[in-house]
């Protein structure tokens, strides 16, 4: 019975964990979207040097300081 319990609650957990993860994720592809379309809207417009700023400043972004290497490519 204890067995049983334990392993419900570590499901609760792992759901909860994935529930998060997915809340996260949808985030960070809204976000990317944003970026995007602001960066298309700069394009149809022909101004490189707000693009150049834009992007420069979405790569020194306190967001993306943390990293996760996920494969030996670097881009």
């Amino acid at each position: 019975m204890h067995l049983q319990m334990q392993k419900e609650s570590d499901l609760v957990q792992f759901y909860q964990m994935m529930a998060e993860q997915t809340d996260a994720q949808k985030l960070v592809i809204h976000d990317i979207k944003k970026h995007l379309y602001a960066i298309s809207l700069l394009n149809h417009e022909h101004e490189n040097q707000k693009i150049s700023d834009y992007i420069e400043s979405l790569t020194h972004s306190s967001q993306l300081k943390v990293s996760m290497r996920v494969c030996e490519n670097d881009f």
